[in-house]
């Protein structure tokens, strides 16, 4: 009996074996066969992006999706008197009864590049009058010394106008956001608030330090431009167009 089982043990592993050996075999001959072939069809990394491209001061997305960038400067309302603060509140209220489209309210958080400020301090010190140099010159040492302890954060306080329009052309799209951002930007006036559009490069740095916070100080963003890296990718079609 301990014969017949070793026996037929034996029997089993050859033909496993074999049946391993020829599947082995068969693989050689066509290595191929099983290999994921490339496909045109494969997103890019762009893609994921959801954005194609900034033109003329508008973001476009994918699936004729379109983004105007307003940016506003803040009040301080505890400073204002009651009467003030009512009447803000009215204009305010005015300007959300106005609206009839989409918008979103967008803080970016970002630290300040300290170089372009050393580079503007320099040259207003090149052209200040004797008696301001060496206030200037205090200034310069003072946020010199400030940044060495911890990087010194600035908000920009966007709104973003929508237009989600599949089947209209750049030119429409354009006056009809146009449109929406002169109703926004006269509201704001009203209630006090200097805000404008942002441009072409502007709104391509909001989405560069979205994209790469942690680094917009070692890479900043004029870097990238003044390099000519103007594209998400490589190759295709522009994503910044000068306007």
């Amino acid at each position: 009996m301990i014969a017949f089982v070793l026996i037929m043990l034996l029997i089993a592993g050859i033909a496993f074996g074999a049946i391993f050996y020829f599947f082995r075999w068969l693989k050689k001959q066509n290595p191929t066969k099983g290999a994921v072939e490339p496909s045109d069809e494969l997103p890019t990394v762009q893609s994921y992006f959801g954005i194609k491209g900034i033109d003329r001061g508008i973001m476009i997305l994918q699936g004729g999706r379109y983004r105007v960038f307003i940016e506003g400067n803040s009040l301080n309302i505890p400073l204002m008197s009651e009467e003030e603060q009512m009447a803000l509140e009215s204009r305010f209220a005015s300007l959300l009864a106005r609206i009839n489209f989409p918008i979103q309210i967008y803080n970016q958080n970002r630290p300040l590049d300290m170089e372009e400020v050393m580079a503007s301090l320099s040259d207003q010190y090149d052209h200040a009058p004797d008696n301001l140099r060496e206030y200037a010159e205090y200034l310069k040492e003072y946020l010199a010394n400030l940044t060495e302890v911890q990087p010194i954060w600035v908000r920009r306080k966007l709104i973003v106008i929508t237009l989600d329009d599949p089947d209209a052309n750049m030119d429409e799209v354009i006056k009809v956001l146009d449109g929406r951002a002169r109703l926004i930007l006269s509201e704001l006036e009203a209630c006090g608030i200097q805000a404008r559009c942002l441009n072409t490069e502007e709104i391509a740095q909001v989405w560069y330090t979205f994209l790469n916070k942690d680094r917009v100080l070692t890479q900043p963003f004029r870097n990238i431009v003044e390099a000519g890296h103007t594209t998400s990718h490589v190759g295709g079609d522009l994503l910044i167009e000068t306007a």
